[in-house]
């Protein structure tokens, strides 16, 4: 066994537990800056927000990919969708109305088809706001 010197200053546990830890920071406490206050740290967020986007978008620029236009699941959507405008609505639904015409033709009149649960017809609205009702082709 090995006796202490008694001109040897003992280590205390406080230093060596500073050199061990790997988190502890090299700078003493007295050099260290006073924590930020909160304002300056909403301040420091908001001026980081626009760049930490800007990166994430960039990492992953299409979050959920768009299915192939003929695969299984569009095809079901086609159908199921198309089928849902073949039967009218019912008496508690509300109407639908779909545009059948473009207001670029040659005489600029809207034709739209109006499907309610007791039938359905036709409206032409004119350039000058004049409105015809009549059946459906």
């Amino acid at each position: 066994m090995i006796a202490a010197s008694p001109s040897a200053a003992p280590v205390t546990q406080a230093q060596d537990s500073a050199h061990d830890d790997p988190f502890a920071l090299d700078k003493p406490a007295a050099a260290r800056a006073a924590p930020a206050s909160a304002d300056e740290l909403l301040q420091q967020a908001r001026k980081s927000v626009g760049r930490i986007d800007q990166q994430l978008r960039a990492e992953s620029p299409q979050r959920f990919p768009l299915p192939p236009p003929d695969s299984m699941q569009a095809r079901l959507e086609r159908g199921i969708n198309a089928a849902h405008e073949a039967v009218p609505p019912k008496w508690y639904q509300g109407a639908r109305m779909v545009e059948l015409s473009t207001p670029d033709g040659e005489r600029k009149s809207r034709l739209y088809k109006i499907v309610t649960a007791f039938g359905s017809y036709c409206v032409t609205i004119s350039p000058e706001g004049r409105r015809s009702y009549s059946n459906c082709p």
